[in-house]
């Protein structure tokens, strides 16, 4: 697969790379004229074709596609150090279109407004980056920090809820989604969602396991997303319409 770099469009016959982009692929990926790369927006807009010129990188485009939107976001809740982070490439490769920071009951680490515009940043810069390894033309969005008493209007955006919990008496696999529409996964910190909380989504969400097992929270966000994709045969679609795109 062809190296991914970004550009602020990709609608004109030739594409230039962004400037970081573009010293990036010099100088540290010593890209040359006639080389094939894939360029994209960050918005699921991408074109193929051969470097036409260096200082900036130029791309004379020779097919054009579109990664489809997932339908998918994760209310992630914050959790402490590297997780937070490995949480959010994970997603980002799995492919989620966004991401919601969640103040918990029990997390850990806490964001204050200054710390909660820092961190956001942080974490788009790593979805940025994940979607630069993973091939992915869609960059997934990081949105602000929302605590627990601010979910009513977030829950309401979305067509279906899953909540992940170990409690739960029914199995991801055997959860009826909706085929269409946005659908959110929420996933609790490393102490788990509060029975407060808990009782606040069993009225509007369905709460499932993903097995016997208990996992850490920057990795049950990924596995659940994966599989409810795979029931909506995302993946199969997504690669159909790249395969197919001119």
């Amino acid at each position: 697969m062809l190296s991914l770099f970004f550009a602020d469009s990709v609608a004109y016959e030739v594409v230039a790379l962004t400037s970081s982009e573009s010293r990036h692929a010099e100088k540290v990926l010593r890209i040359n004229v006639g080389e094939e790369l894939r360029v994209a927006d960050r918005l699921g807009a991408w074109v193929e074709g051969a470097v036409e010129s260096l200082s900036p990188v130029r791309v004379l485009v020779a097919r054009r596609g579109h990664d489809l939107p997932s339908g998918i976001s994760v209310l992630q809740a914050i959790t402490k150090g590297d997780a937070a982070t490995d949480a959010v490439a994970l997603l980002t490769e799995v492919g989620v279109g966004e991401i919601i920071p969640w103040n918990a009951h029990h997390s850990i680490a806490r964001w204050d407004d200054e710390k909660s515009v820092k961190a956001r940043e942080k974490w788009q810069v790593v979805a940025e980056e994940s979607a630069k390894q993973s091939r992915r033309a869609l960059v997934p969005t990081v949105s602000e920090m929302v605590s627990s008493k601010d979910l009513a209007p977030i829950l309401n955006r979305f067509e279906g809820v899953v909540v992940l919990h170990e409690s739960a008496s029914t199995g991801i696999d055997d959860v009826e989604i909706p085929t269409k529409g946005a659908l959110l996964v929420v996933v609790g910190p490393e102490g788990g969602i509060s029975e407060e909380e808990l009782a606040y989504f069993q009225g509007s969400a369905k709460v499932v396991h993903l097995g016997p097992h208990v996992l850490r929270s920057k990795n049950a966000a990924a596995i659940a997303t994966a599989l409810l994709l795979q029931k909506r045969h995302w993946y199969s679609t997504n690669e159909s319409n790249n395969g197919g795109a001119k």
